[in-house]
């Protein structure tokens, strides 16, 4: 038989019993779910600068984080260097959660807002 085809064989046996599983116990798997904008402690800031291409692109993330209420600041590295330097920021864009004055989690390109959340 061919290489391919055995190896096709291998991985559909292996992985047959793992799909069955999950199709059993799939009514039982909760997914966390992203907090409420009361529930968050701390804030998020978002360091980016209107000539970041990158960060036009992850602009979405932050209106939508913004609009529903989560406490996000915006700061432009260009006029608030010292703060992106207090938080070691080298590349931008960036999320960077904060809590109680310490930074808890930091993205620098989230593909979606959700990404964000495991920090909370």
């Amino acid at each position: 038989m061919p290489k391919p085809v055995v190896l096709l064989i291998a991985l559909a046996t292996f992985m047959l019993p793992i799909g069955v599983v999950f199709v059993m116990y799939a009514d039982r798997i909760e997914l966390p779910q992203p907090p409420q904008p009361h529930e968050v402690e701390g804030k998020v800031y978002f360091f980016s600068a209107p000539w970041c291409g990158a960060c036009r692109r992850a602009q979405p993330a932050y209106e939508q984080l913004r609009d529903e209420g989560y406490p996000i600041k915006k700061i432009n590295v260009d006029n608030d260097p010292e703060l992106a330097q207090k938080y070691g920021i080298r590349g931008i864009p960036a999320f960077v959660y904060v809590r109680d004055g310490k930074e808890v989690g930091r993205t620098s390109s989230p593909g979606s807002v959700k990404s964000l959340f495991p920090w909370w």
